[in-house]
């Protein structure tokens, strides 16, 4: 059977990654989750997975989650776990009933926008992921509305109407400045909306099948309705007219808080009050060299976009989550969070920042073929929500060559797994680099001491020079006394 492959995991992994698994009949019992892919074009899915952050992002730790490989598995059958049928089934493995469910889909060809990039997002115990049931998980249809269109004789006619529709109306709402999940439900809205409106519970059905399967009759019927479907200018400026009211709910008459990093690489922390028409906000350097600074800047705001009239600065607005705002200023991502102890939890800190500046020198260190030459590194890969840890041992061979050792401990200390396998990795610009597919994991060296590496994980999805994943990860010189005695 013909296989789209997402991403090899686990044994074929370097410092950070983790195998997930094993054969240890001690190992937990995991949960399973058939999803369907329906409408949607297989090449197109880029990923898909649980969201453990609410980010909207599949990130490295979620992508491990997916599949459990095992000792003695080859490379087909790996391959196999981790693709998309041809049919459109999808295994979720490790499958959490809380977490949401990610599929992200790329297409450069028809979306103008985030390099093609744009999310769905569906209910954990959602198990088609089409357009239709994004919708319905959004509340914006129900179940009952799409029960005769599911039905539908040569239905697919119709899903590449809404899907080619959907990609059209992505770059008209990206014309008007909308980020990428802004755009994503605002288009959802409107077109569940549409599709009401134009008969998808009764009239459309019944069109469809008095066709008995004419081609040009299905495309007559289709036709209109695809029309409707469209976003034009006077929609896509109430849309920008509403969001602007939905943004400025988010901030009004509220205290926030976020980060920056000074001239001199130090960690400041701001308290940010917006006024209740959000035309202006009151800061604070709350921590850091120029604690007790304060201000007021005059801001306004437009669909997607709030300017800083005082500071002169333009900031585009990607989504909210969880536990923050997030935007975008100059290319780079800015959270703005609703808790200071979540934002202190983020930057993973627990004493005063002002300690935590690190040197123009530091910075600018790299890895070096001696520094690699037989050593070895001991590292916490991950921490699973019951408890689960992964920790690592990795012995450099050579620039190019180095052994991944990785064992699983139960919450009751238990092993789960313990495996082996030597990676390939190349030395470029003082970076470990580690290529798989269409995947780049990267890994630059913030500083040294005599205890350990301090770096940071990046992964580059699509080898284009974004960053889509950051982590800072710690590699001990000697084996930590909690790491397992059998590390």
């Amino acid at each position: 059977m013909k296989r789209k492959v997402f991403i090899i995991l686990g044994i074929v992994t370097l410092l950070g990654f983790n195998s997930c698994g094993g054969d240890s009949k001690k190992a937990k019992e995991v949960l399973r989750h058939i999803l369907k892919v329906v409408g949607i074009p297989y090449p197109l899915v880029a990923n898909i997975c649980q969201d453990g952050n609410g980010n909207g992002v599949c990130e490295s730790a979620e992508l491990q989650m997916k599949v459990s490989i095992k000792r003695g598995d080859d490379i087909p059958t790996i391959m196999q776990k981790v693709s998309l049928s041809e049919n459109g089934e999808y295994f979720l493995e490790h499958y959490d009933p809380k977490k949401p469910i990610l599929m992200e889909i790329k297409d450069p060809a028809k979306v103008n926008y985030n390099n093609g990039k744009f999310t769905f997002i569906y209910d954990p115990k959602t198990e088609e992921l089409s357009i239709l049931q994004m919708m319905i998980d959004k509340g914006y249809l129900s179940a009952n509305d799409v029960a005769g269109a599911r039905m539908m004789p040569n239905v697919d006619k119709f899903y590449n109407v809404l899907f080619q529709d959907f990609e059209i109306n992505l770059n008209t709402l990206g014309d008007e400045a909308f980020s990428s999940p802004r755009a994503v439900l605002a288009n959802m809205r409107e077109m569940a909306e549409e599709l009401i409106d134009n008969g998808i519970q009764d009239t459309l059905p019944q069109n469809i099948s008095s066709c008995n399967g004419d081609t040009a009759c299905i495309e007559a019927t289709l036709a209109p309705i695809s029309k409707e479907l469209l976003i034009d200018e006077r929609e896509s400026r109430e849309i920008k007219n509403r969001e602007t009211l939905d943004h400025k709910k988010l901030v009004a008459n509220k205290t926030l808080y976020t980060f920056d990093v000074d001239d001199k690489g130090n960690i400041e922390i701001y308290k940010d009050h917006f006024n209740n028409d959000v035309t202006s906000y009151t800061w604070e350097t709350i921590e850091g060299e120029n604690k007790g600074e304060k201000g007021t800047n005059t801001i306004s705001l437009d669909g997607n976009i709030l300017t800083d009239h005082t500071e002169n600065e333009v900031y585009l607005f990607l989504g909210e989550y969880d536990d923050y705002i997030l935007y975008e200023y100059q290319n780079k991502k800015i959270k703005i969070y609703f808790d200071l102890e979540k934002l202190k939890e983020d930057l993973q800190y627990e004493v005063d920042v002002t300690n935590s500046s690190q040197t123009e020198e530091e910075s600018s260190i790299g890895f070096t073929k001696e520094m690699l030459q037989n050593k070895v590194v001991y590292d916490l890969s991950y921490v699973e929500s019951d408890g689960t840890k992964g920790y690592g041992k990795t012995t450099f061979r050579s620039d190019r060559i180095a052994t991944r050792r990785e064992i699983e401990v139960s919450s009751e200390g238990e092993i789960i797994s313990d495996e082996s396998e030597d990676v390939t990795f190349r030395l470029e610009d003082g970076q470990i680099i580690y290529d798989y597919d269409n995947y780049s994991w990267i890994f630059k060296l913030k500083r040294e001491d005599d205890k350990a590496w301090y770096i940071v994980f990046n992964i580059d999805r699509g080898k284009d020079g974004s960053i889509e994943y950051s982590q800072d990860k710690t590699l001990y010189f000697t084996k930590p006394s909690d790491y397992p005695a059998e590390l």
